[in-house]
């Protein structure tokens, strides 16, 4: 089998500006902090790890990268956003290169904690193309799997708003792509689409594009902050006895209460009968991560009859991540990934990337995913203790 991994490289190339210095499209100026911004570097440090990985596989485990170059038809984003938030999102990056200097890029809010600069609207445009041929790949060549090394991610673009650092809804468009699919994997019926969400933070974006939608099952697994109820505060900051305040921020995204100190506001979660969250009460053990996906995800999974996988990777949900660590380690990742691919032998895999922000965890919990998706479901290519130890488990009855 081959895994391709498929990227909006060109994206990538022009973020980098000529000092070397790396700044991504809609990323603001990192000299103020009072501007939020997707982690600079991440996209080109992902696909260095993925490039690293490729050069220490046998030969004959091919694993090609593929630049992509794809862009997504407007015609096709209306299945997730309108029309107008789309206007509303190209006139926001059109109005940055208005603005824009020689290397001086002007920035332009739009949404929550998603300022726009001139390419980001191209750039997430490619975003989406990308992750489709990752679907393409997968579902025309049955024995394979892909996975969409993109930037930006989307999981938290809703459909009328650009939210932290998200502007186009990439896995709920791929899961809606392989739904409709030209190749049907059952002849009677639509795919059936099952996304998997591990990134730190809650997929509101993908949960408000497919809730209700037919054929297609959202499960979650999410970070939820610690939060006073009496005194209306999250307390997982950094806690100053002076002030007798918390600070730096909450690990929780989007904030589901209200933090006058800190000035959050409670955004509307979506829920449907289709979407399955999984939420956990500050950082967790590895175990406890694996524990609630084999009891409370699988079975799910199992009723549901998937056609198609798809999982939406953030490696922020890996231990010790700065705006994330729920408590993944690499093998992690590896382990859920290898063993639903075991659990469904006949299923399609894809993944796409969401967040990350320590470039440690993006060389480390990359290599692993893509490991999950490389090796043979049954194979031994890549020895993990964790995997081996809840192996069983993903068999529905192991002898």
């Amino acid at each position: 089998m081959t895994l391709s991994i498929i990227t909006n490289a060109s994206c990538f190339d022009d973020a980098i500006p000529p000092s070397g210095e790396p700044r991504h499209l809609g990323t603001p100026d990192l000299s103020d902090p009072t501007v939020f911004y997707d982690c600079p570097g991440k996209a080109q440090g992902c696909l260095h790890a993925a490039q690293e990985l490729q050069k220490l596989v046998a030969p004959q485990d091919f694993m090609p990268i593929i630049r992509s170059e794809r862009t997504a038809e407007i015609a096709a984003l209306l299945k997730a956003h309108s029309a107008e938030y789309l206007m509303a999102l190209e006139s926001a990056s059109q109005q940055a290169q208005a603005k824009s200097l020689p290397n001086s890029p002007a920035f332009v809010p739009l949404g929550l904690e998603a300022a726009i600069s001139a390419g980001t609207f191209s750039a997430a445009l490619k975003a989406v193309g990308a992750s489709y041929s990752a679907i393409d790949a997968a579902m025309l060549r049955p024995e394979d799997t892909a996975f969409a090394l993109v930037w930006p991610p989307g999981h938290h673009a809703e459909r009328e708003q650009a939210m932290g650092f998200c502007y186009l809804s990439n896995a709920a468009l791929a899961a809606l792509y392989a739904r409709d699919h030209s190749v049907q994997l059952t002849p009677t019926r639509n795919n059936r689409v099952a996304v998997i969400d591990i990134d730190h933070h809650r997929g509101n974006g993908t949960a408000s594009v497919l809730a209700g939608e037919p054929d297609t099952l959202f499960i979650d697994l999410l970070y939820r902050s610690p939060y006073d109820h009496n005194r209306k505060r999250y307390t997982d900051g950094v806690y100053n006895e002076a002030l007798d305040r918390f600070s730096k921020g909450t690990k929780e995204y989007p904030y589901t209460h209200e933090d006058v100190e800190q000035h959050l506001t409670a955004h509307q979660i979506t829920s449907a009968p289709n979407i399955v969250s999984l939420e956990f009460e500050g950082v967790q053990k590895p175990e406890t991560i694996l524990e609630r996906f084999l009891t409370e995800a699988l079975p799910k999974l199992r009723a549901f009859r998937p056609d198609v996988i798809l999982w939406s990777v953030g490696l922020d949900s890996a231990l010790g991540d700065p705006l994330g660590g729920l408590g993944n380690l690499p093998s992690s990742f590896y382990t859920m990934i290898r063993g639903v691919r075991i659990a469904f032998p006949a299923a399609r895999h894809v993944g796409v990337l969401e967040g990350g922000y320590d470039k440690d965890r993006w060389s480390s919990c990359l290599k692993s995913t893509l490991l999950g998706f490389h090796d043979e479901a049954n194979g031994q290519a890549y020895r993990s203790s964790l995997f081996e130890r809840y192996r069983a488990r993903f068999i529905e009855n192991p002898t």
